[in-house]
């Protein structure tokens, strides 16, 4: 094999460097191993080695690596940025088989020593052991040279979860701790990780393992669901979903484990790494599909290929997530029974965990909607059917409870309002939180109701009628709002409506004119006066004339006294004020001669 002159050069620049650096190491004697390592790695990128340049390579590192005694050594070099095993830092075959058996080597020495300390060495170097392992953490990027393999992208980190595994059956509680810590942070293969944790939470003696092995089971979704996020095309270490899907199994199922433990910070702990699972649950779910209008007339032969195509990867997304949504399904009576937990913390942390089950379900039940052919299969995958069939009681008794925390209030009745029209059960809960201390609590109970049935809304309109004149803007929106969309139902609340159009801030007046036009002309007597009175204020908003114009339109001929009031608007400042009179009066006139 002929040397390239320009490449014979560089590497005798490289041997010369080497042979001086050996000779400044001798002459020092303190020369750091894993420094002589690093400065032998760097190499111009070289197409064609030849072999002596190969053999040279391996024979320099093989030393390089023989230097290497101590196990912060071993993974000091281990860590190193500048091995060429990786195909994105070297274009040559041969150089990344050199880098990657040498690296391999390294990774040998140090999983022998550890394991030797794991094995037999005293309870503090066992932790140090478990320290160690988890600073290396989920990062570190695997042995094999083809990094294309998807078995090749989780990391070298999960190689030590039989190190781990020694550990964590120490009979030190303390090394059982940092092994579980170390667990839940090099991204172990979850079908695999997930019974060690659930094995420590069902029968450690110590509460302390039993805290860190929930606090595991979190890190774990943590860090999958992380590296799932990076881009496996400039990552050397990425997750696939099946992957996060895994992890989120695990943690549903073996954290559930830790609901019924006696220590309150297990049951805690084991709760947020339930509601962990959830929150990356609703981070998997697809985005609703974009649908045209196609009422009235046959789809075209590309809108059938197109549904067809979404239907096939609809219910392929769907059947990923079915274990996951099953094992929420098993274990969600187990977040039901905490809400009456004697710790505080404990029932705000499941009412939280079941606010955001109750969100992944509005993200599912959105998404699989948009495909008509899928639709019907969610019937068997609602991670909340069980409990709304026969649990949903269990949130009155949270307002119920003099105890409850203004926080923990507020999340149920976030969960209910993310259930949507399912919340029709318990309407009369809604009803009385409109009425409860904490302002958020009435404003999120308001919007609810506007999802509820009307005939099972419509007993919250006095209370929706009293909110709609509040001094809080934001609380007579909602109140408007939720009585708009009960439409004649709200009919009671007219009144109510007719005054709150008539002060406070522009949106809030409009809101509750809108109202007004959802009731009907049959609040007209009663209505038409307020408004005539708006019509009046020299000082209004030209949006809330308009608005008041608009309505007046609507109530036809039992406007017809409000003619007078919308002529002398004809000469407003405002076009738009102008505009809205002309249409109105036309409107009401019309409506005089039928």
């Amino acid at each position: 094999m002929i040397m390239n002159c320009s490449t014979g050069r560089r590497w005798a620049s490289i041997g010369l460097v080497v042979v001086i650096g050996l000779a400044g190491a001798g002459s020092a004697g303190a020369a750091d191993p894993v420094e002589d390592l690093r400065q032998a790695l760097p190499l111009d990128d070289v197409a064609n080695p030849t072999e002596a340049m190969l053999t040279f390579r391996r024979n320099n590192l093989q030393k390089k690596i023989d230097a290497l005694k101590s196990i912060g050594a071993l993974r000091r070099a281990l860590v190193l940025d500048d091995w060429r095993d990786n195909p994105g830092r070297s274009a040559d075959l041969g150089i990344r088989r050199i880098d990657a058996d040498m690296r391999r080597q390294v990774a040998q020495r140090l999983t022998a020593r550890l394991e030797a300390e794991a094995r037999g060495g005293p309870a503090d170097n066992k932790v140090a052991v478990a320290n160690l392992i988890a600073e290396l953490g989920p990062n570190v990027r695997a042995l094999a040279a083809d990094d294309k393999k998807i078995e090749n992208k989780s990391g070298l980190g999960r190689s030590f979860l039989p190190i781990l595994q020694v550990l964590i059956q120490d009979k030190d509680a303390r090394v059982r701790q940092h092994a579980l810590r170390a667990l839940g942070n090099i991204n172990p293969e979850p079908m695999q990780a997930g019974p060690l944790f659930g094995m420590v939470l069902k029968s450690d003696p110590s509460p302390g393992p039993r805290r860190v092995a929930a606090d595991g089971l979190s890190q774990m979704v943590r860090v999958v669901n992380h590296l799932h996020r990076i881009s496996p095309i400039t990552a050397t270490v990425t997750a696939s979903q099946a992957e996060v899907l895994d992890a989120l199994h695990e943690a549903i199922h073996h954290g559930a484990v830790g609901f019924r433990d006696a220590d309150s910070l297990v049951r805690q702990r084991s709760v947020e790494a339930f509601q962990a699972a959830v929150e990356t649950l609703n981070e998997l779910v697809p985005k609703p599909l974009p649908r045209k209008a196609v009422a009235g007339r046959p789809l075209t032969d590309k809108e059938q290929e197109d549904l067809a195509a979404d239907t096939r990867e609809t219910t392929r997304q769907l059947g990923g997530l079915r274990p996951v949504l099953a094992a929420l399904r098993t274990h969600v009576a187990g977040l039901t029974a905490l809400l009456k937990d004697t710790d505080s913390d404990t029932r705000q942390a499941a009412m939280e965990t079941l606010r955001q089950l109750a969100m992944a379900r509005q993200r599912i039940v959105q998404w699989v909607s948009t495909v008509p052919n899928v639709a019907e299969q969610l019937a068997g995958a609602d991670p909340l059917e069980g409990f709304l069939q026969k649990d949903l009681p269990v949130i009155a008794a949270v307002f119920n409870d003099s105890s409850s925390s203004a926080l923990l209030r507020k999340s149920a009745t976030l969960f209910l309002m993310h259930l949507e029209e399912r919340a029709a059960p318990a309407a009369q809960v809604l009803i009385a939180a409109l009425g409860d201390p904490d302002r958020a609590v009435r404003w999120i109970a308001a919007r609810t109701l506007a999802h509820v049935p009307p005939d099972k809304a419509a007993a919250g309109v006095p209370a929706l009628a009293k909110m709609a004149g509040d001094v809080d803007v934001v609380l007579r929106i909602a109140a408007a709002t939720t009585l708009e969309a009960l439409g004649k139902h709200a009919l009671p609340a007219g009144d109510a409506l007719a005054r709150a159009a008539t002060f406070g801030d522009a949106d809030g007046r409009k809101a509750a004119m809108r109202a007004l036009v959802a009731i009907g002309p049959q609040a007209a007597p009663n209505v038409a006066p307020k408004l005539i009175e708006v019509l009046a204020q020299a000082d209004a908003d030209p949006q809330v004339l308009s608005e008041a114009c608009h309505t007046l339109a609507q109530y036809g001929a039992a406007a017809q006294s409000a003619v007078p009031a919308l002529r002398r608007l004809l000469g407003h400042d405002d076009s738009e004020v102008r505009l809205s009179a002309s249409e109105a009066i036309l409107a009401v006139n019309a409506a005089g001669k039928k």
